[in-house]
């Protein structure tokens, strides 16, 4: 068995969910699956089963998890104590990112070439939700955000933060296999007027909802909507065919199999956007990376 597939396992056992442990740990859903059943070949147990509430351990998986996680809290001290006497001063770069988006091939071209590139820089990820709101960002925790543009823009106009545009990607309808249009042959916006929107509430994203009824109005859609108060409730909403969701096409649940999604024609502006007074060695290579070097996915 690997360290890897141990950490797998401990994140999933904690979190009840692969799709969960892949968002936090930029990690793609089948590679997490395929490791953690390495692990049940090796050991010749079964760790988790399916349950109502998600992925459930095993009274055998119970017993693993402990195990692991006495190990996990020695080898973290190992570890904290083995960086701090060592020689070699590495240059970490903080770099905040939506935890739903499918970006983990983008992510590893980032960190290569920062590690090649003059500075030498490693860069961690950090999960944020709404940019514009979170702490991590005012307290100067991390060094960038890359986020949606309506995130960060009212943000940014009142603060010392700079912006460019890295991307634009399309927004799609989002739909469970079991919709009754998953079928249709020649599907378009049309055929989801009879379907509720699944949206979240102003209280948790302010401009979502009301950007989703202008899109749904240019469309000629008219529909009920449904709000919900977490992006994970939509979701489960969603693969439950209990309505469609409009999204951008960097979502991580685009990749499930029980997941369908529709192109349709509007777009969301993505920028990378930093602290001006940020002086941090190799900030410079990761803005010119993420704005000019790195080849986003979808990108219109």
């Amino acid at each position: 068995m690997t360290y890897l597939q141990t950490q797998y396992f401990l994140h999933v056992a904690e979190t009840k969910s692969i799709t969960k442990t892949s968002a936090d740990l930029y990690v793609s859903p089948p590679a997490i699956s395929k490791q953690i059943m390495l692990l049940e070949e090796e050991l010749g147990l079964k760790l988790f089963y399916r349950g109502s509430r998600g992925m459930e351990l095993t009274p055998a998986g119970e017993i693993m998890y402990n195990h692991f996680s006495n190990q996990k809290t020695a080898f973290d001290s190992a570890y904290t104590k083995a960086k701090s006497v060592s020689a070699e001063n590495v240059n970490v770069l903080h770099l905040g990112v939506l935890a739903k988006w499918h970006l983990w091939d983008e992510f590893h071209q980032i960190r290569q070439y920062m590690k090649d590139s003059p500075c030498h820089a490693d860069v961690e990820f950090h999960s944020c939700f709404n940019p514009g709101g979170d702490s991590k960002l005012e307290k100067g925790e991390l060094d960038a955000v890359i986020c949606l543009a309506n995130d960060i823009l009212i943000y940014a106009q009142s603060h010392e933060l700079k912006f460019r545009e890295i991307a634009r990607i399309p927004k799609v309808f989002l739909y469970s296999v079991d919709s009754p249009v998953a079928r249709k042959p020649g599907l378009e916006p049309a055929d989801f007027r009879d379907l509720p929107l699944l949206t979240l509430s102003s209280k948790v994203a302010i401009d979502a909802h009301q950007n989703n009824m202008n899109l749904c109005h240019r469309l000629g859609l008219q529909p009920n909507v449904i709000f919900k108060d977490t992006l994970e409730d939509v979701l489960m909403a969603v693969g439950m065919n209990e309505g469609f969701f409009i999204c951008d096409s960097w979502l991580n649940p685009l990749k499930l199999p029980d997941m369908r999604h529709l192109i349709v024609p509007d777009t969301h502006s993505i920028v990378l956007a930093w602290w001006a007074h940020n002086k941090s060695p190799g900030l410079n290579a990761l803005i010119d990376c993420c704005t000019s070097l790195i080849r986003w996915p979808n990108s219109i």
